[in-house]
């Protein structure tokens, strides 16, 4: 492994819509980061959609998909049947990546008696990026005893995803806002995973190569967007 580091944060998405809470930036990305916003993003990025920001560019993300393909680099991980997505991403070189994500499929759990339980696993997201047949990124993150992290790994650089659970109004948050990426010299990047109009840290000195690597994998957090239960309206008269 070489020896630089990263560090991002990944969130699932508490409003639907373009105007929603935004998240509180930690104070050790306020120097040496290129900051991008998003162009084009509304909402949930739906299927055929995409987004830029920088000079890259996410589109024909693919949603319902599935294929296990690549995720055996994740230990005791099989993907959820037509729970995952795919997208291509462009710019800062030559040739397109793809980038795929999944979520873990509930785990069967033999009892004594014979029977098997379905075991719903707890909240976790994986992400590969691939040039070709070559793995430039890849990323797991899940709930850590309340707070969503997990390890990075960008063209062989160790990093590890720090959850971001507080909003820049204050308020604290149970699903992450964003994620710091952090290596062990400091955070090398982070990303805004809120709904809408979103925010990519990179750091300034990475190069070209490991910049668009981990903006791969940050557009996949941008991309787990989960349904969020919607409490219905109770009708006049009802209880």
């Amino acid at each position: 492994m070489r020896a630089w580091s990263l560090g991002v944060g990944l969130g699932c998405f508490l409003v639907i819509g373009c105007g929603g809470p935004k998240m509180k930036v930690p104070s050790d990305l306020d120097k040496d980061m290129e900051v991008h916003t998003t162009k084009h993003r509304r909402g949930v990025t739906k299927n055929g959609g995409g987004f830029e920001f920088g000079p890259y560019r996410v589109d024909e993300v693919k949603r319902k998909w599935s294929n296990e393909k690549g995720f055996d680099v994740f230990e005791n991980f099989t993907p959820e049947k037509d729970a995952g997505y795919r997208y291509h991403f462009e710019g800062g070189g030559d040739r397109s990546m793809t980038g795929k994500c999944a979520i873990p499929a509930p785990e069967k759990v033999s009892e004594l008696d014979g029977t098997v339980t379905v075991k719903e696993r707890d909240a976790a997201i994986a992400c590969l990026c691939e040039l070709g047949s070559k793995l430039e990124a890849q990323l797991f993150v899940e709930d850590l005893a309340g707070e969503f992290g997990g390890p990075v790994i960008v063209r062989n650089v160790e990093l590890f995803a720090h959850g971001i659970h507080t909003l820049a109004n204050g308020d604290k948050v149970k699903a992450p806002a964003g994620y710091q990426i952090d290596a062990d010299d400091g955070p090398v990047g982070a990303v805004e995973v809120l709904p809408g109009k979103a925010r990519v840290w990179i750091r300034d000195d990475l190069k070209k190569a490991d910049s668009r690597a981990l903006s791969c994998a940050l557009a996949g957090l941008m991309l787990f967007e989960p349904q969020m239960p919607v409490e219905k309206k109770k009708k006049r008269g009802e209880q």
